[in-house]
């Protein structure tokens, strides 16, 4: 019998329900995929690893496609979206 994998924790900052697929903890090695849906096209988007911002891909009925390796130890996962349609003047 092959020995089990330690699982590491991602942290999704207490918005794990927004990505659909998530899970708590994967493998060190593990190819950690899941899904965020809310999409809206006035908005831009960055999705962070550890602080990072990481390439995701978008899928047209499914949002965007987060996809990373989980490496040896616990992440946090965060997303930073901004509405594009608002004018500087309103940011005042």
């Amino acid at each position: 019998m092959f020995p089990r994998k330690k699982k590491y924790k991602i942290d999704y900052g207490g918005q794990k329900g927004l990505y659909t697929g998530a899970k708590d903890k994967y493998a060190e090695g593990e190819t950690v995929e899941f899904y965020y849906s809310f999409v809206a096209t006035d908005t831009s988007y960055k999705f962070l690893l550890d602080g990072n911002e990481i390439c995701v891909d978008y899928e047209h009925d499914r949002g965007f496609i987060i996809r990373f390796t989980m490496p040896a130890h616990d992440v946090t996962f965060s997303c930073i979206n901004k509405n594009t349609m608002i004018c500087e003047e309103d940011e005042k």
